[in-house]
């Protein structure tokens, strides 16, 4: 009996088959996308006081990363940390307002069409105590199908590895 290799092409280039083995792995194993965007620039150093409605392991991660940054907790501070996490459904949109400061258009984050997809965030604003003026926000982003819920210190790490990146969007 035999075989040929248009039948059974692995046994002529099995290189091509590890790769083609490990890419197929790759895509089931990499999770869901992560969503970052950052506006303004992080103070590089200061003291800043929390106020949070956010887990305990997300509050204590982003407290660690502000720190790595030079930026410390402490009453009376320079800066206002607003840390706030929320869940949506996936089709329903929701308006982001800009800084008056920055005079863009508020931003509509537009719902997709229904499904069973959730969205779940973690925002993290640092605003100057004295004037209420916005310096830095920085929204962690990732959809999740209902009943397998993100965590949000996996957001908030995303949070912590993109604090110093440039305005903008990331993926």
């Amino acid at each position: 009996m035999v075989f040929s290799a248009l039948h059974f092409p692995t046994t002529k280039h099995p290189a091509c088959a590890v790769i083609g083995v490990a890419a197929l792995l790759g895509a089931c194993t990499s999770g869901p996308r992560v969503d970052v965007v950052t506006s303004g620039a992080l103070p590089s150093a200061g003291a800043y006081s929390l106020v949070d409605t956010a887990d305990t392991a997300s509050r204590r991660t982003l407290s660690v990363c502000l720190a790595a940054h030079g930026l410390t907790p402490a009453n009376g501070a320079a800066y206002l940390a607003l840390l706030s996490e929320s869940d949506r459904p996936r089709p329903v949109g929701a308006m982001t307002p800009q800084p008056e400061s920055d005079k863009r258009p508020d931003i509509w984050l537009p719902g997709a069409a229904p499904d069973r997809r959730q969205v779940r965030s973690l925002t993290l604003v640092l605003i100057q105590a004295a004037t209420g003026q916005e310096l830095y926000r920085i929204v962690v982003r990732q959809r999740y199908r209902t009943g397998r819920k993100v965590a949000l210190a996996d957001l908030a790490a995303s949070a912590c590895a993109n604090l110093t990146a440039p305005p903008g969007k990331k993926r």
